[in-house]
């Protein structure tokens, strides 16, 4: 094989040490069968290529995602000739030589000189390039200065995308799940936005992500990015306008939006006609904060002219927005080529990557963030946005220097962050602040004993934080997060950070906005702690439902501790609507951090915490540990459909230490049996029923358990036995609607030799079959503790009924047992028969929806002959014929126990009655009977009546049946003489009413 060097003879130096351009790279990912094969010789590490395979696409496309990643990640060595060297490793000489001859005849576009670009245009993009070099992101101590920490993904189009993939990516969202969301929704780098996957460059480019997560860090990361050369080559200019500015939303014309206050006239002529006759081309305007336009201006304005292209149509234009306001968003960009990208924030592995980075040097103090931050849900929660995770670490590093304990609530988080910023604030002023005003607002007296937690700060600094606190509640209360109008001498205190005057004439005034918008929401919170009590609880009152609010009240009551009985009577109201206000009434009591509150506040509910489809994340859950721990009194805790996942319950085990299960007496934990397989990450699964496990091995106080449609598989059921074989207390498990196969029945099966206390088991739908029942049976024989058994929906063949007979010849003490749905046909039905003839303990038994033949039913009637324990039976839609309701009859007639028979879905005509007119007639036991869609016509009801005047019965219905008013007549008759039916429960069918 030839040596590189020959292969690159004659190819110019300066070519090959180029970077490779985004077209070359999509022309390249074509050429060789699979990705691996080049990814190990570029450098790639485990990591990325995890990630690549997880993208969705198929080969084709995973071969271009890694050559992107690759020039994304190794930017200096992304050249041709590194290319050129891993083709010739893996020995693909003809791939070198294709290489070559690409290079030799295309050079990469932005790479070529560029003369019809006016001096105007250079002058601006200088100016640009300039502004987004030194103006800063947020203050140098806080600021996430590194383009790896920026992590995108994007989908190929709205189109494309099943409505349930962005309902499982919002639950991950709700979770804090990113990975999960970069497994849907393909990830990328800087370098890519803008590229659609064909390599084609996109019209508009969406970026979506929740409040505070980093869209406009994101935005400007971008300009920054493009000043400094490193991305985005084919653009000359590239102009971001805050659309949260008022000056830009009053801008009058296109042509306002691309000026700056010291840009001559002629130049920005100069500029506007090159924009103009090239309609855009070589421009991109970044409109960051749509969803903060009125909606008239998100639907008819500049801008929206803009996004649809009727202006500028070549322009590109990249929107940032919160999904709130997507659908008019999408709605403009509908006949344009999108790229959809959403910020998702840090994953675990950026947030590892940002604490190695920041506490590398410390791997003690590393060790303890990390250890504090697994214990604490709800501000390992916060780290996955990017500045929370800088404002974490950094208090963590402050409050591990002064020996002091960390945050154990968000209002403390925040607390420690004011107090630093403020120290700080005061260390770099040579003078005591001055009063600061804001229109409409006087200066409030200094009350310091209110504000313990600001400790040393100095008592005049204490007015003007008041004032600045008034600000950020109004700005909250409209959804503002740009302040205008500041009069007076400015004090920010460090909490406020001037917008940057980017390119519209300077208004006279400098416009500011809080560090983060957490921060604009606590000092909102202080405002409303500072008012008298009745007026907090009006506040909290009309707040409720607000999602600009919901972070004021939870700080607020942090900061009140509630310590008023106004305060006390707003949570009582809120826990007795239930629901998400009883939930929302637990975070406040979590913030406030009082265990005596605690106990006050929960000894008003009624013994049940019920929610019903709440989306819980962990730090919910961890919340409602937290209560129930402190509230010092049982409870039965139901979370119907809510996603509660194994992380959501290893923060109930979590939280003061454990201590929650210890006042938890029943937990019943349903999903929706239709619930989407893609949200299987929001079901308990094993992960959590290991958890219980676990819980269920020490716990002294839970008697019922129910895990209905959890998602547990064999290894959580097996974790589960194995606590149950020492567990002393639970006496109610219900699996059902959880598959496992037969295998993992012998780790029931052991279990129910073992314990000593558990009297009801559900089984329903569990996937098990005939070797897993023989597994349970010869459990169940020697078990001398299990009462009811539900084994519905299982399918079992005839013969493996043989292994239940025999534990019902053996067993002393199940008295119940479901069989509803179980595929027994005659052979199964004879032996069940069989061995209830001799068993002297079950009382319950359900057939329902198993097909038999009259014929068998007479094994049926030779047990109900014999059986003298038998008190329920139900043979719902066993088609069951005449003769075999004549065989039921003759034996029920003798029968002395049962008291309750269910014939309902099976078909009877009058004739077929005779046999039961004569039951009634001599059956002195039966007192419940059920005759539901039975077919039963007039006729039938009058020859059933002759039956009902001398019977014993107690209930009788006869709902969904096709009897008129001549047959109520003949009922009601019989009823006015019948010394024991009680009329109101006699059921009719639908649209009739007793005469």
């Amino acid at each position: 094989m030839a040596t590189i060097e020959d292969l690159l003879h004659g190819v110019p130096v300066g070519l090959l040490e180029q970077r490779c351009s985004d077209q070359h790279l999509l022309e390249i990912s074509r050429w060789f069968p699979h990705w691996r094969n080049v990814s190990a010789h570029l450098g790639m590490s485990d990591v990325d290529e995890e990630q690549i395979s997880h993208n969705p696409g198929g080969l084709a496309r995973q071969n271009y995602d890694m050559l992107r990643m690759w020039r994304a990640r190794r930017v200096g060595m992304a050249t041709y000739m590194t290319l050129a060297n891993a083709f010739h490793c893996i020995g693909r000489q003809d791939l070198v030589e294709r290489l070559c001859d690409l290079v030799r005849t295309e050079a990469p576009v932005w790479n070529q000189p560029t003369t019809d670009v006016p001096l105007g245009v250079v002058k601006y993009a200088e100016y640009l390039k300039g502004v987004y070099k030194v103006k800063p992101c947020g203050e140098q101590w806080l600021r996430v200065v590194s383009k790896h920490y920026v992590t995108l993904s994007t989908i190929e189009s709205i189109e494309d995308f099943p409505k349930e993939k962005e309902v499982t990516c919002t639950l991950a969202m709700i979770h804090a799940k990113i990975e999960e969301v970069k497994k849907l929704k393909r990830s990328i780098t800087i370098d890519q936005v803008g590229v659609l996957g064909d390599g084609k460059r996109a019209r508009c480019i969406i970026v979506e992500g929740i409040p505070g997560i980093g869209k406009s860090t994101f935005s400007w990361h971008l300009g920054v990015c493009w000043a400094q050369k490193e991305i985005l080559h084919d653009y000359h200019l590239v102009v971001l306008l805050r659309l949260r500015d008022e000056r830009v939303q009053h801008a009058k014309c296109v042509s306002d939006l691309f000026r700056y206050e010291e840009q001559p006239k002629q130049e920005h002529e100069a500029v506007m006609e090159w924009i103009n006759s090239n309609k855009g081309d070589g421009v991109m305007m970044v409109l960051d904060g749509y969803d903060e336009l009125s909606p008239d201006l998100q639907k008819s304005s500049i801008f929206a002219n803009i996004i649809r292209g009727v202006v500028l149509p070549k322009m590109t234009v990249l929107v940032s927005s919160r999904p709130s306001a997507n659908e008019n968003l999408h709605q403009l960009c509908q006949d344009q080529k999108c790229q959809y990208i959403e910020v998702i924030g840090f994953g675990k592995e950026e947030i590892q990557e940002y604490v190695d980075a920041a506490l590398g040097h410390n791997k003690e103090l590393r060790d303890q963030l990390l250890s504090y931050l697994e214990y604490h849900p709800h501000i390992h929660g916060l780290m996955y946005c990017p500045l929370n995770c800088a404002i974490i670490v950094q208090i963590f590093r402050d409050q591990m220097k002064i020996r002091s304990q960390p945050p154990q609530t968000l209002t403390e988080v925040y607390q420690v962050l004011i107090k630093t910023v403020l120290k700080r604030h005061e260390q770099k002023s040579v003078e005591p602040p001055a009063a600061m005003k804001h229109k409409g607002t006087s200066t409030i007296p200094n009350n310091p004993s209110r504000f313990p937690w600001l400790g040393n700060v100095s008592d005049q600094t204490i007015p003007q934080l008041l004032v600045l606190a008034k600000l950020a509640y109004d700005g909250t209360n409209e959804d503002r997060l740009i302040f205008h109008g500041l009069t007076g001498t400015m004090e920010t205190l460090g909490l406020l950070q001037e917008v940057p005057e980017l390119y519209l004439e300077s208004s006279g005034s400098s416009s500011y906005h809080f560090l983060h918008k957490t921060v604009q929401e606590f000092m909102a919170a202080l405002h409303v702690s500072s008012l008298p009590p009745g007026e907090r609880a009006e506040f909290i009152r009309t707040s409720f439902g607000k999602s600009n609010m919901t972070m004021v009240v939870r700080f607020m009551a942090g900061l009140t501790k509630f310590q008023s009985q106004d305060d006390i009577e707003g949570i009582l109201a809120f826990q007795e609507e239930g629901g998400r206000r009883l939930l929302e009434s637990l975070h406040w009591l979590f913030e406030a951090h009082d265990p005596g509150l605690v106990q006050k506040c929960m000894g008003h509910i009624e013994w049940t915490l019920q929610l019903y489809r709440e989306d819980l994340d962990p730090f919910d859950c961890y919340v409602l540990g937290y209560c129930i721990a402190n509230s010092r009194q049982p409870w039965n805790l139901s979370l119907l459909d809510c996603s509660i996942n194994g992380q959501c319950v290893k923060m109930l085990m979590m939280v003061e230490k454990g201590r929650a299960f210890d006042y938890i007496k029943t937990i019943y934990l349903f999903c929706d049996y239709n619930y989407d397989e893609a949200n299987h990450n929001y079901v308990l699964g094993d992960e959590g029923a290991i958890v219980l496990g676990k819980m269920l091995r020490g716990n002294k106080v839970l008697t019922s358990l129910q895990l209905r449609n959890c998602d547990i598989g064999p290894e959580g059921l097996s974790e589960l036995c194995s606590a149950l074989e020492v567990n002393t207390t639970l006496t109610e498990l219900d699996l059902s609607y959880n598959t496992f196969d037969d295998h993992s029945l012998a780790s029931l099966g052991k279990m129910l030799r073992e314990n000593k206390v558990l009297t009801s088991l559900q089984l329903d739908r569990c996937d098990i079959g005939p070797e897993g029942l023989s597994e349970l049976c010869s459990a169940l024989e020697v078990n001398t503790t299990l009462t009811e058994l539900d084994l519905s929906h299982n399918t079992f063949d005839d013969h493996s009924l043989a292994s239940l007979g025999k534990m019902l010849r053996e067993n002393k003490v199940l008295t119940s047992l479901q069989l509803d749905r179980c595929d027994i046909g005659p052979e199964g039905l004879s032996e069940l028969c069989s061995a209830l003839e001799v068993n002297t303990t079950l009382t319950e038994l359900d057939l329902s929806h198993n097909t038999f033949d009259d014929h068998s039913l007479a094994s049926l009637g030779k047990m109900l002959r014999g059986n003298k324990v038998l008190t329920s039976l139900q043979l719902v839609k066993c088609s069951i014929g005449p003769e075999g309701l004549s065989e039921l009859c003759s034996a029920l007639e003798v029968n002395t126990t049962l008291t309750e028979l269910g014939l309902s879905w099976n078909t009877f005509d009058g004739h077929s009655l005779a046999s039961l007119v004569q039951l009634l007639t001599n059956n002195q036991t039966l007192e419940k009977l059920s005759f539901q869609l039975c077919g039963l016509d007039d006729d039938a009801i009058c020859s059933l009546a002759k039956g009902l005047e001398h019977c014993k019965l107690r209930e009788l219905d006869l709902s969904f049946n096709k009897f008129t008013m001549r047959g109520v007549t003949e009922l009601s008759h019989v009823l006015k003489n019948h010394p024991t039916l009680i009329k109101k429960m006699v059921e009719l069918p639908d649209g009739l009413q007793w005469s």
